[in-house]
Parts: C-alpha cells; sequence; structure tokens
C-alpha cells in the first residue's frame, strides 16, 4: 500500500481543458453502486460527485423496482438495472461502490462480484467498508487499483483500534 500526498499543482495537472471536438466517452465511464432506501441522498452525491471531477458517463445501479425512483434523482447519470450488473462491471474506466448501501447479504455478494471481475480502479466507501471488515480477505481478491476512504469510525472497524488512536495517528494508522 502506498500513501501518496498531492499539491494543489499536481490537481490542477488532473483537470485540463477539454477538447473542442469530444464527446462525452472521451472522458471516462463510472459505475457508481451506491444508495439504498433511505439512502438515496448518497447515490446522487457520489454521481454528482463523479460529474463535477470530469466523468464524461456515470452509470448507477438499481433494482427494476426503485428504478424510477432513482432516475428522477440525477440529470445526466445512466441507470444499470442491478439484474444486469455482470457486463458493466467489465467495461468501465472506474468503480465506486459502498455510500449508502444497505448491510445485507446481497450487496455483499455483489461487492465480491465487483473485486473478482472487475480490472479497473475501484474506490470503495462507507457500507463496502464495513463488509471488509468482516471479510477481510476480499481485498486479497483484488488484482487492480483500489482506493479506500474510511472516515475514521470506518477505520477502526477496519484496524480493530480505537477511533482516538486512529486520531492520534492518522497516517501511520492508514499506512
Amino acid at each position: 500500500m502506498k500513501i501518496v500526498e498531492y499539491s494543489k499543482q499536481d490537481i490542477s495537472a488532473f483537470f485540463q481543458l477539454r477538447k473542442a471536438q469530444s464527446n462525452k466517452s472521451d472522458y471516462g465511464k463510472f459505475l457508481v453502486i451506491a444508495g439504498s432506501v433511505g439512502m438515496t441522498g448518497a447515490l446522487r452525491l457520489c454521481v454528482d460527485s463523479c460529474y463535477r471531477s470530469g466523468a464524461g458517463l456515470v452509470y448507477y445501479t438499481a433494482t427494476k423496482k426503485y428504478m424510477m425512483e432513482y432516475d428522477a434523482l440525477t440529470v445526466e447519470g445512466i441507470t444499470v438495472p442491478l439484474e444486469d450488473i455482470k457486463e458493466h462491471i467489465q467495461n468501465k474506466d472506474c468503480i465506486c461502490i459502498g455510500c449508502g448501501l444497505s448491510l445485507n447479504e446481497q450487496n455483499h455478494l455483489l461487492l465480491k462480484r465487483v473485486l473478482e471481475l472487475s480490472k479497473c480502479h475501484v474506490i470503495v466507501d462507507a457500507t463496502a467498508l464495513k463488509m471488509i471488515a468482516l471479510e477481510k480477505d476480499l481485498l486479497k481478491r483484488y488484482k487492480g487499483r483500489m482506493t479506500i476512504l474510511p472516515h475514521p469510525g470506518e477505520m477502526s472497524v477496519l484496524m480493530g483500534m480505537s477511533i482516538d488512536e486512529i486520531q492520534k495517528d492518522r497516517v501511520n494508522t492508514a499506512y
């Protein structure tokens, strides 16, 4: 694992002006696996963040039962039926999983499938981190690039440490 610290200059290099002759697919295809009943705001924030950071196309999952409700949340996001997720896992540039997901067996299996089938950069947050804490071998399954985004409470569960211990030395705890 490697910790990288970026300066403002480093970050600005990632955000270049878009070419006049380009289209959405030139700027990356992202898949967001987030949200659940009562936690749709997490999905919306995640999809909006993808667009704000430069993603060209952002797909997000929903069961067929909730697709219309989720469609009302975003202006540009593209809904992927959860039942058809396998083909979408394999052809994206980045996958974000966990924000606002319910902690249940179906989502646990979904996380396993993402880590087994995906070859792109995977961002793991929130509930997906709790699932990893329950089954740490999940991290070993994934051979690609992964970013985890734990807040101190989630890091506490992952590391088996108190929040106070983590807060005293966040960088070395993460490393």
